[in-house]
């Protein structure tokens, strides 16, 4: 469902919404407008010493057990580089330097969550692991994988985007 489909009372006056535009709501009582922007979100390409990259197992829908990049979302009061900070340390328990962190580029995708399919707007950074630094899942993250480039599981990769990422990436490096 998109997620114009999910809003169907106005969360300001209660009446019903029935003035749907291609990117706003607007309520025909009050005047609540809401428009529907993305969502910003994150994620980092981590290589270790080998050149292999880190890959996170997710624990959770959507898209359980496939595999995905460390991150996750932007919370409010918070940048970009904190949230990859936090979302890191939180799935993996790697300390990342806010630093070290380089933007790779940005993207858009879809992430279903509880029958509404919402926009988001991906923020990619990569960075290098420091010498010897070993990943533990936790939080939605059930297992941590370093991975070859070219033994990347390509058709278990949660996310179109995340797809789309890598090849890219790895066709920079190559």
């Amino acid at each position: 469902m998109d997620p114009q489909q999910a809003y169907v009372y106005c969360p300001r006056c209660k009446a019903k919404l029935d003035l749907f535009e291609y990117k706003k709501v607007t309520c025909a009582k009050c005047g609540w407008l809401f428009y529907f922007n993305p969502i910003p979100c994150n994620a980092v390409i981590l290589e270790n010493d080998e050149s292999q990259i880190l890959m996170v197992r997710r624990a959770t829908d959507p898209f359980k057990d496939y595999w995905d990049l460390p991150g996750g979302f932007v919370e409010v009061n918070e940048s970009v580089e904190e949230s990859i900070v936090r979302e890191t340390k939180e799935e993996t328990g790697i300390d990342l330097d806010p630093k070290e962190l380089q933007l790779f580029m940005t993207t858009w995708d879809r992430y279903l969550y509880k029958g509404i399919k919402d926009y988001t707007l991906g923020l990619i950074y990569s960075a290098r692991l420091n010498n010897g630094e070993k990943p533990i899942p936790a939080d939605d993250v059930s297992e941590t994988k370093f991975f070859d480039h070219d033994k990347i599981p390509w058709e278990l990769i949660a996310f179109d985007s995340i797809r789309m990422i890598l090849k890219r990436y790895l066709s920079l490096k190559h």
